[in-house]
């Protein structure tokens, strides 16, 4: 589902977040995304070969946090109201920060959005 450009801030505070890429914790916690450079059967190959297979996304606290809580389960309302529960003040503007984040993260691929009704399936 492509981000909901036309929705208001209700409507898209209703979506479901799922990761689609793996990721690793760093010693501090932040998450580190991992996504491979090249995701089609003829290049698998050429990947293995590689050095650096794969792109590695860091993302800071509150993003790190955000993505830890993108499991297909967790609406973005949810989301947004744990994270004002863990970061307070800090996380403000909580709604306009979040999903500022889901678009780039929609952009770049590594989360998909999802209706209540078909984020089960």
């Amino acid at each position: 589902m492509l981000f909901p450009r036309r929705r208001s801030t209700a409507d898209w505070m209703d979506l479901i977040p799922r990761r689609t890429y793996d990721h690793e914790l760093t010693d501090e916690g932040k998450v580190v995304v991992i996504i491979p450079k090249f995701q089609r059967p003829p290049f698998n190959r050429l990947m293995r070969r590689m050095k650096a297979p794969n792109i590695r996304v860091k993302l800071d606290g509150i993003g790190s946090f955000v993505w830890l809580h993108c499991d297909g389960e967790r609406n973005v309302s949810t989301i947004v109201r744990i994270l004002r529960d863990e970061f307070g003040e800090t996380a403000e503007p909580a709604e306009e920060r979040v999903h500022l984040f889901f678009q780039q993260l929609q952009r770049g691929g590594m989360v998909r959005l999802f209706e209540p009704s078909a984020a089960g399936s």
